[in-house]
């Protein structure tokens, strides 16, 4: 026997199953949203780490740029130096040389880091080419030097005394003696005076606000080639004391070699240079330099092997940096030099019948000389008269000193020929800058 249900309403049940419903609707909405939100919270995170590990990145790159603006010939201690930030982010920091050493590849890698965990990363790469400053030779002639009252004792001095010419207030900044050949500009500080007989081929400028900042002996001391390797000088002499000292070198050639690629040799004091002296590179005097013998070359390098790659590149060393004076003495006889000439002091050339030579300044008196024309040239290139009767000095390149005085005549003709291929700078200490050339994101 079957019993009806009493107070059966089967709207009633329809409205519980509806609000069931709507209950789970409700609840997959929050998840939906509460997921949505944790999702772009994460993702707020992910940016904010990106963004910071960009701006590490840069920061990173900026330690290079710092240390190559305040020396251009930075390079990192090793292969890939690596750090953290003052932000805390930690990083790592390569610089690489260009194929041609006339470039840096500068690549940063930063991280953001939670809880020792890497959550973003970003690696930039700038590209740098070498930039020459504005002090760079653009004249045979560069004199910074002002001029000087005659009572100061300067070589220019003794040589307009000893060409015996008026007294006056002051010493030019350049002289030109008869018989002097300069061919290219002459830029000074202060005067310029050329005597009758000389021979000049191009124009005299003021110098105006560029100023010669010493010669950077010491940066060529220990020296870093083209392509980033750092290299030592070689002494001249490796008896003389550590201090200042006086050494005359003859019957000696000096070149390039593994040790010493780009062929740097230096001594502390004064060098006299006599016969038969070949150098193959750069000369470096922390002192003055004298030279008296005959048979003299110093030919700066235009290019440089790699000993550990046997890759020959380009490089622009100049022939003589000198601390103090260069003086071309009346015994000095077929002299070549080729490059770039530069010196604190002055840079003078007697001829006269007697000379001073090492006392004081110099010393002892000697006779004149004629030219000797039986001493040959073999390079004709290296003579700007395509001859072996050629000048008795020649300078293929620049002169950059203090003040410049040539005395001359016939007998011991003088030639100063500006050569900008010569004299170029890019990779000389104190002449060249980095610039960025390329900056982007590495994939």
């Amino acid at each position: 026997m079957r019993y009806p249900l009493k107070n059966s309403n089967p709207a009633r049940g329809m409205a519980v199953i509806l609000a069931l419903a709507i209950l789970s609707i409700t609840l997959g909405l929050v998840y939906a949203v509460s997921r949505s939100s944790v999702t772009q919270w994460k993702g707020s995170i992910h940016t904010g780490a990106s963004i910071r590990a960009d701006s590490a990145a840069e920061m990173a790159v900026n330690v290079a740029l710092e240390n190559l603006s305040a020396d251009p010939n930075w390079m990192p201690e090793s292969d890939e130096t690596a750090g953290t930030l003052a932000s805390g982010e930690p990083f790592q920091l390569s610089v690489e040389p260009s194929e041609d050493g006339r470039g840096r590849v500068i690549t940063a890698t930063a991280q953001v880091l939670d809880t020792g965990k890497t959550i973003a990363d970003q690696s930039l790469v700038v590209r740098l080419a070498k930039q020459r400053r504005d002090n760079f030779p653009n004249a045979a002639i560069m004199a910074f030097g002002n001029d000087t009252n005659q009572s100061s004792g300067s070589l220019i001095d003794e040589v307009l005394e000893l060409l015996g010419l008026p007294n006056s207030t002051e010493a030019p900044s350049v002289f030109v003696g008869r018989g002097s050949i300069i061919v290219g500009n002459i830029r000074a500080r202060g005067t310029i005076q050329v005597q009758q007989g000389a021979f000049v081929i191009g124009q005299s400028y003021v110098l105006g606000n560029i100023r010669q900042d010493g010669t950077g002996s010491t940066g060529y001391l220990a020296y870093r080639a083209a392509w980033g390797t750092e290299y030592s000088a070689e002494p001249l002499s490796t008896s003389a004391p550590s201090g200042p000292s006086s050494v005359t070198i003859s019957n000696r050639t000096l070149g390039p070699s593994t040790a010493n690629p780009m062929g740097v040799f230096y001594h502390n004091g004064t060098v006299t240079l006599g016969n038969n002296v070949t150098i193959s590179g750069t000369l470096v005097v922390q002192g003055n330099l004298v030279i008296v013998g005959t048979g003299v070359r110093i030919l700066a390098l235009t290019h440089a092997t790699n000993p550990e790659s046997g890759t020959t590149v380009e490089t622009s060393f100049p022939a003589i940096v000198a601390d103090g004076s260069i003086q071309f003495s009346p015994t000095a006889d077929v002299v070549r030099i080729s490059g770039l000439v530069i010196a604190s002091g002055d840079v003078v050339r007697f001829a006269s019948p007697t000379v001073p030579l090492t006392g004081g300044l110099f010393g002892e008196l000697l006779p004149i000389h004629p030219h000797d024309h039986s001493v040959s040239i073999s390079d004709p290139d290296e003579d700007v008269f395509q001859t072996n009767n050629g000048p008795a000095i020649y300078i293929r390149g620049a002169i950059m000193a203090n003040r410049v005085a040539f005395q001359t005549d016939t007998q011991l003709p003088f030639a100063l020929v500006f050569d900008p291929g010569a004299t170029d700078t890019t990779d000389a200490p104190g002449f060249f800058t980095w610039k960025a050339v390329a900056w982007g994101v590495e994939n």
